[in-house]
C-alpha cells in the first residue's frame, strides 16, 4: 500500500499497478524481447498468496475484463475494490459505459454503492439486460423546426445552453472587468522527439473536427431561448513566438506580458472556437503552451484531456509519422438533453426540496471595508504531500474514496468557520438539521461508452451537508460517503433550478469543494504561477491528491481569513489521519 500511495503522487491513478511482484530479472523470449506470458505466470503465483477470488459468473467475468482494461489491473478478483485499484468518477464512467454496451444494466451510483467487483456483479444480475444507452440523439431535436430553418447554412446542430452555461454567461456579461470564467493557463512542455509546427497544427485541426464543442458559438441575440450553435467547421490557429536564443529572464518577461494580455482579451461569443492556443519556443526541446478558454465550453477534465490529446498526437506524428486520428466520442448535446430530462424529474425535485429544507447554508455577507483596486480573486495554495499516503490509507481502511476524506475535512472546516463567524443561515424545521451546508462540484457526464472522451462543461454544484459527527472518525467518513451516494442519481438537477424549489431563501451554495484529479501530462509540468482563473463563488477549494488551493472573493472573505482556513484545513486532515 505504501508503494502504491507513493506512485499516486506522480502517476495518474489509472497507471498505478494493482499488484507488485519482485523479479530478480525480466524473463525474455528467444528473440530477446520481454516474455509477457512468463511475467503473467510469475504474477499469478504471487497473487495466489493474497486474497484473490476469481470471477465465476458471466457478469463477474465481463466486469473483470472491463476493470482490467480501464484500471490497467490484472487478475481482478471478486473482492477487488474499485477505489483501491485507482478508480475515480471519470474512470467509473468508462466502466459503466463499457458495461452497458455489454448488456449489464448498472449505473455509476451502483458502482459507488457496491465498490467491489462481486458486489457490482450482483447488482448487474445475469448480464443479459439490454444495453442502457438511451435514445439516439438527433441534431436540432431540442429546438423547434421553424427556428432551426432560420439558422445559418453552416450550422449542423443547435440546442439550448445548460443552466450553468447560462449563469456563467450572465455573470461574465454583467461585470466584464471581473473576468469570471475567463481562464488562462500556461504549461511548460518538453518535446524530446523535436517540435514540428505543422504536425502540431494538424493535431489541433483533428481535435477541432472531432469535438462539436470546439466548433460552437453562442447566440444570445436572436428572438427566443439562447442557443449554442455547432458549426460545420472552425479554425483554431496556433500562435507561435520563437524565443530561442534570448536570455531566460527576457523569455520570462515576454511570456508574463503575453499571459497578462490574454486575460484582458475577451472572446467574441459568436466566433468559434472559444479557445485560443499559443506556443513560445524556448529551446529546441522546450516550449511554453498558453491556453486561453471560456469556461462555458470546457471544464477542467475536458481541458487537460484536450491538452493530453494534442501532445500525444504531435508525438505520434513526429516520432512515428502517424496521421492525427481520434476515436469517436459522444456529443455534448447528449449531456444537454440529460439535464433537460433532470429538470422534468419529479423525484429529483422532491429530493432536493427535502435536502434544502434541512440545510443551513453558509451565507457570506459583503465586507464593510473597501477592497480597493486589488485582485478580484485571492488565491492561497498549500501542499500536504506528506499527508497524501496517510490520507489514502485512511480512505482504504474506511472503505471510501480519497475524495470523501478531503470533502469530510472541508465540510467540518466550514461548519467550524460558520459557527465561529455566525455566517450560518437557517434551515427548515422538517427532519434533522444537517448542519451547515457546502457546495460540492459533481460531474454529470452521460453514462455511455466513450463518455470520458467527451469534451465540454459537464459540471454541476449541489448543496451538501451531514449531521455533526457522532461516533468515530470512520463513522463520520462513511456517513459522508453515504450522503454522496444518495445524491448521485440526482446530480444533474441544476443548482440554478434549486432556487425555485424554495423561493425567497438564500443561495444554498457559497462555499464550494471541488476534487481535482485530472490527467497528469507525462513529461510536462504546470507552471502554477502563470495560471489565471476567476470564479464567482465567495469561497472555492480545489483539492487534489497532494495539495489544494482556496480561491476567495475579497469582497466577502478577507485574504488573511483564507490563509487561516488553509492552515486549519491541513491541521484537520493531520488530526484525521493520526486518530
Amino acid at each position: 500500500p505504501a508503494l502504491r500511495e507513493r506512485l499516486r503522487l506522480t502517476l495518474p491513478e489509472y497507471m498505478v499497478p494493482a499488484l507488485f511482484v519482485r523479479h530478480p530479472r525480466l524473463p525474455v523470449t528467444a528473440n530477446g524481447k520481454v516474455d509477457r506470458a512468463a511475467l503473467r505466470s510469475v504474477e499469478g503465483g504471487a497473487a495466489a498468496t493474497g486474497e484473490h477470488t476469481p470471477p465465476t459468473t458471466p457478469a463477474e467475468r465481463e466486469l473483470a475484463r472491463i476493470w482490467e482494461e480501464v484500471l490497467g489491473a490484472e487478475r481482478v478478483g471478486t473482492e477487488a475494490n474499485f477505489f483501491d485499484l485507482g478508480g475515480d468518477s471519470i474512470l467509473a464512467l468508462r466502466v459503466i459505459g463499457l458495461a452497458r454496451a455489454a448488456g449489464l444494466d448498472i449505473g455509476v451510483a451502483d458502482l459507488f454503492r457496491a465498490r467491489t467487483l462481486g458486489g457490482l456483479a450482483r447488482l448487474a444480475g445475469s448480464g443479459t439486460a439490454p444495453a442502457a444507452t438511451g435514445p439516439r440523439y438527433e441534431p436540432f431535436s431540442m429546438i423547434d423546426a421553424e427556428r432551426a430553418a432560420r439558422l445559418p447554412g453552416d450550422v449542423v446542430d443547435a440546442y439550448p445552453l445548460t443552466m450553468l452555461q447560462t449563469g456563467m454567461l450572465h455573470e461574465m456579461l454583467a461585470d466584464p472587468r471581473r473576468g469570471a470564467y475567463h481562464n488562462v493557463t500556461d504549461l511548460r512542455i518538453t518535446v524530446p522527439e523535436g517540435f514540428d509546427r505543422d504536425a502540431f497544427q494538424a493535431a489541433v485541426d483533428a481535435v477541432v473536427r472531432e469535438h462539436d464543442i470546439l466548433r460552437t458559438s453562442v447566440d444570445l441575440v436572436s428572438r427566443g431561448e439562447p442557443l449554442q450553435l455547432v458549426h460545420r467547421s472552425a479554425r483554431l490557429p496556433v500562435g507561435y513566438t520563437d524565443l530561442r536564443g534570448l536570455p531566460r529572464e527576457r523569455q520570462r518577461e515576454v511570456m508574463r506580458r503575453f499571459v497578462d494580455s490574454e486575460f484582458e482579451r475577451r472572446f467574441d461569443l459568436t466566433d468559434p472556437p472559444l479557445v485560443r492556443l499559443h506556443l513560445h519556443h524556448l529551446t529546441d526541446h522546450e516550449l511554453r503552451f498558453t491556453i486561453t478558454d471560456c469556461h462555458v465550453v470546457l471544464d477542467g477534465w475536458s481541458l487537460t484531456s484536450l491538452l493530453a490529446d494534442l501532445l500525444d498526437l504531435h508525438r505520434r506524428a513526429v516520432a512515428h509519422g502517424q496521421p492525427p486520428r481520434l476515436p469517436a466520442a459522444p456529443r455534448f448535446a447528449e449531456y444537454v438533453a440529460l439535464e433537460r430530462a433532470a429538470l422534468r424529474d419529479e423525484e429529483s425535485a422532491r429530493h432536493w426540496t427535502s435536502v434544502l429544507d434541512t440545510l443551513r447554508p453558509i451565507a457570506f455577507t459583503r465586507r464593510g471595508e473597501p477592497v480597493g483596486d486589488g485582485p478580484v480573486v485571492h488565491e492561497v495554495r498549500r501542499s500536504y504531500r506528506d499527508l497524501a499516503e496517510p490520507i489514502g490509507r485512511l480512505a482504504r481502511e474506511s472503505g471510501v474514496p480519497r475524495r470523501t476524506v478531503l470533502l469530510t475535512a472541508f465540510h467540518h472546516l466550514m461548519t467550524l468557520f460558520a459557527e465561529h463567524e455566525g455566517h450560518g443561515g437557517h434551515g427548515g424545521d422538517a427532519g434533522e438539521v444537517l448542519g451547515h451546508s457546502v457546495g460540492v462540484a459533481v460531474n454529470g457526464r452521460p453514462e455511455v461508452e466513450g463518455a470520458d472522451r467527451m469534451r465540454g462543461l459537464f459540471l454541476n454544484t449541489v448543496p451538501f451537508g451531514v449531521p455533526r459527527p457522532r461516533g468515530t472518525r470512520r463513522d463520520h467518513l462513511r456517513a459522508v460517503f453515504a450522503a454522496e451516494q444518495e445524491m448521485l442519481p440526482h446530480r444533474r438537477f441544476p443548482l440554478a433550478a434549486m432556487t425555485g424549489l424554495r423561493p425567497g431563501t438564500a443561495n444554498p451554495v457559497q462555499a464550494v469543494f471541488n476534487f481535482v484529479n485530472f490527467h497528469r501530462l507525462p513529461g510536462d509540468t504546470w507552471d502554477e504561477s502563470l495560471e489565471i482563473a476567476r470564479t464567482a463563488f465567495p469561497l472555492l477549494v480545489n483539492a487534489s491528491v497532494d495539495g489544494f488551493s482556496i480561491d476567495i472573493d475579497p469582497q466577502f472573505v478577507a485574504p488573511e481569513t483564507a490563509e487561516q482556513l488553509a492552515d486549519l484545513y491541513i491541521e484537520l486532515l493531520r488530526t484525521m489521519v493520526s486518530e
